[in-house]
């Protein structure tokens, strides 16, 4: 990728105080190894395996799985330099090409973090500096740490010929005393097969029983899944399809980015060939592309951010709304960071998203709902960059692919039945489900003037009775009251 933006700011990074003691390394069980993962693919990677109870380091932007993020078994281990919360994607490109210019590291490592997790495995890549820590930062630091000379380098780490892989072993003394002796194992896949082989690489480096098996279980999962799209799109015309990457300026999608168009039934239209890097091209050029389909997945962005980007980066480009696709309203915006950035098993979602955007509900439903998340994607049509409040601009948002679908509504567990102080008797559900946090999410994204929501429009309510505009208000007593009948009933 061009540009891999965090998605914390570092200044929420979990760093101890100064003065505060230094917390303990979270407790691994016997025989296990104390593993760092310096990339939230490789963080994925490790969890499918079922090493989540082994990592005890991870970068800022590793969110998933959540039950590892929540769990706070995993201490944050990077620094940042950028925040894209408060910086636009050209501002963004403008710091990336200034560190690399400057041969700098747009990130960095808490040395006290990361002695303090005494890890014996870090995982980290070399592919791309804009995406992680760079690999001579992870050795550096090592080194600092150990208060000698760079490690060794060049002991390969066993794995397939076909994807990069190398290791270094370097001493890092921990507040102790004892010296630690971490591998430092970096991962480079190139193309989708070699995303796939390095299941099988970490299981190689990590040794441990069972767990080349478990690499294969996983793999050949994934590979069914993508079997399962080929067949579905089998058959059918293959639209030119382009990926943008980064809106300003464009980058072309590289990589395993063209192994998934081509699995999800599309010709990849942009100037990249299989496993090559991404690159940037200009307004002009990708508008003589022509293509039949525009899909649009920031590097590290959400599918939020991605809409916002279009629209606003976008919306206000003639020679934008010059091209076909724009026109006939098959742009789609993708959330980049989860199915598309990170070369892990969210790939697989990734490909059968694509799938769906090029061919439309029938393969959508044809497939597993698992596999083309609703969340995943969404529609960007015309009338989207002129977002006024009518009803029709409102109604064209829900209409967006994918469509929301049917949900259940359930009481409120503790106070179904509420009263207002302005004497409005309402019924209370539990929560949004899926499908309407989904309408929520697209009316933020795409409405930002909208007044913000008040504290008792968190949970959804139905109307059930309201005192009338021209009577009087209700009295202290009379409100108790209601709220007695409402709480005995809501028992």
């Amino acid at each position: 990728g061009c540009c891999s933006s965090p998605r914390h700011s570092p200044t929420v990074i979990n760093m101890p105080d100064e003065e505060a003691e230094t917390p303990r390394p979270q407790p691994v069980h016997a025989g296990a190894l104390r593993i760092v993962s310096l990339l939230p693919s490789i963080t994925e990677i490790l969890c499918e395996l079922g090493l989540s109870d082994q990592i005890v380091g991870i970068t800022h932007e590793c969110d998933h799985p959540p039950e590892l993020i929540s769990s706070g078994r995993a201490r944050v281990v990077t620094t940042s330099d950028i925040n894209p919360r408060t910086m636009t994607q050209a501002e963004i490109h403008e710091a990336v090409c200034g560190s690399l210019k400057n041969g700098q590291s747009l990130y960095g490592i808490d040395k006290d973090v990361l002695q303090s997790v005494r890890p014996d495995v870090i995982f980290t890549q070399s592919l791309c500096d804009v995406c992680a820590v760079s690999y001579p930062v992870v050795l550096d630091t090592c080194a600092k740490l150990l208060g000698g000379g760079p490690p060794p380098s060049g002991s390969a780490t066993p794995g397939s010929a076909d994807v990069n892989v190398s290791g270094d072993s370097c001493g890092v003394l921990p507040s102790n005393g004892s010296v630690l002796n971490p591998r430092v194992i970096s991962m480079e896949p190139e193309n989708l097969d070699d995303c796939l082989k390095t299941f099988h690489v970490a299981a190689m480096a990590l040794n441990q029983p069972g767990l080349m098996a478990k690499a294969e279980n996983v793999t050949s999962s994934i590979q069914q899944g993508l079997n399962s799209i080929r067949e579905a799109v089998k058959g059918r015309p293959r639209p030119r399809v382009a990926f943008i990457e980064w809106h300003d300026p464009i980058f072309c999608g590289g990589h395993w980015i063209v192994d998934m168009v081509d699995i999800a039934g599309g010709s990849y239209a942009m100037p990249i060939e299989r496993g090559g890097r991404s690159a940037a091209m200009s307004n002009e050029d990708f508008t003589e592309l022509d293509p039949d389909i525009i899909l649009i997945g920031p590097c590290g962005f959400s599918l939020d951010r991605t809409v916002k980007d279009t629209v606003t980066t976008f919306g206000t480009k003639d020679w934008w709304h010059s091209m076909r696709a724009v026109k006939e309203g098959r742009v789609f915006a993708l959330d980049g960071n989860s199915y598309y950035a990170r070369p892990g098993p969210r790939l697989l979602q990734g490909t059968a998203i694509m799938a769906a955007c090029m061919h439309g509900k029938e393969i959508a439903d044809m497939l597993p709902k698992a596999l083309v998340p609703p969340s995943g994607y969404c529609q960007i049509t015309e009338d989207m960059y002129d977002p006024d409040l009518s009803m029709e601009y409102v109604g064209n948002i829900l209409a967006a692919t994918p469509a929301i679908s049917a949900c259940t509504l359930r009481p409120h567990p503790s106070c179904c039945l509420f009263v207002a102080w302005n004497g409005v008797i309402v019924f209370v559900y539990r929560g949004f489900p899926p499908p309407l946090a989904l309408a929520k999410q697209r009316f933020d994204t795409c409405m930002p003037d909208l007044k913000g929501e008040n504290f008792g429009s968190k949970w959804p309510k139905t109307t059930l009775a309201a005192v009338n505009d021209d009577a009087a208000d209700l009295t202290l007593d009379q409100l108790e009251l209601l709220r007695g009948i409402c709480g005995e009933f809501s028992e």
